[in-house]
C-alpha cells in the first residue's frame, strides 16, 4: 500500500487525537515500567495538553507536523522543530527534534514509520540545521 507524507496545517491538528490516544495506549501497555514516572493522565487530558504543546510548536517557523495518509485515512504522523541545541555537544547552536512518531496499529510493518522518519530527517536541512537523534 503507498503512503503520502504530507505536511499538516496546524488548523487541522484535531485530527491526530485518536492516533494520540492510540500511542498513550500502547505505553501504558507496553512499557509498564513508565509507570515508575508516576500516573498517566487520563486520555482526554492527555490530548488536551499535547495539543496545546503541538500549537505552541508549530506557531514556529521551523516546526511541522508530518501526516502518513494512504486514499485519505491517517496512518501516522511526526512532529519535528528545530530547538536550541544541548550544550554537551557540537551540533551547533540549534538542532531538529522529532518530538512525536506514531503509526497506527493498523498500519505497523508497512514502513510508514521509516518514510515519515526519513522526510522528518530533510525538514531541518531544508531549514538550514542539522538533525540529531539522541
Amino acid at each position: 500500500m503507498g503512503y503520502v507524507i504530507d505536511v499538516l496545517p496546524a488548523a487541522d491538528i484535531d485530527c491526530l487525537e485518536a492516533l494520540w490516544r492510540e500511542l498513550l495506549g500502547h505505553h501504558l501497555q507496553g512499557a509498564p515500567h513508565l509507570a515508575a514516572l508516576g500516573p498517566a493522565r487520563a486520555p482526554e487530558d492527555s490530548w488536551r495538553v499535547r495539543r496545546a504543546q503541538y500549537l505552541r510548536w508549530l506557531a514556529a517557523s521551523r516546526a511541522a507536523a508530518l501526516v502518513a495518509t494512504s486514499s485519505g485515512r491517517l496512518a501516522g504522523y511526526a512532529v519535528v522543530r528545530v530547538v536550541e541545541a544541548a550544550g554537551s555537544w557540537r551540533w551547533g547552536d540549534e538542532v531538529g527534534v522529532l518530538e512525536t512518531l506514531v503509526v497506527g496499529s493498523d498500519d505497523r510493518g508497512a514502513r510508514v514509520g521509516q518514510a515519515l522518519l526519513e522526510a522528518a530527517c530533510h525538514l531541518p536541512a531544508a531549514w538550514d540545521r542539522g538533525f540529531a537523534m539522541t
